[in-house]
């Protein structure tokens, strides 16, 4: 069953969509229309990385408070997996609790970042 089809709100549906489709607002993103190399299109927050869906999930600290908020209890009851495989587990649609918490959470670095 597909649960983003169940969020009420639009903008949940929205960032949801954006960050499965790996189309989020990012460095990375933006550097595929200017041709800019991959690993060059680095994270603003300092930390040396591409700043990738994966990374603004798991690794990123400008979003870090808002996944600890969302995502933290999602996570341990994933324990032992690799960070891509986190990311894949956590934007299938497969649970509406995990679809509604990632869509907020995503909701929320937007805010942030916009």
């Amino acid at each position: 069953m597909a649960y983003l089809s169940q969020l009420e709100i639009y903008k949940f549906k929205k960032a949801f969509t954006l960050a499965s489709c790996e189309a989020f607002p990012s460095v990375v993103l933006e550097g595929r229309f200017k041709s800019i190399l991959r690993e060059q299109r680095l994270c603003p927050c300092g930390s040396d990385e591409t700043e990738s869906i994966e990374h603004m999930m798991l690794r990123c600290s400008r979003h870090k408070k808002i996944w600890a908020k969302y995502i933290t209890l999602l996570l341990k009851d994933m324990a032992g997996q690799s960070d891509s495989d986190y990311c894949n587990q956590l934007l299938i649609d497969h649970s509406r609790t995990t679809t509604e918490l990632v869509a907020k959470s995503w909701a929320a670095c937007h805010s942030i970042d916009s």
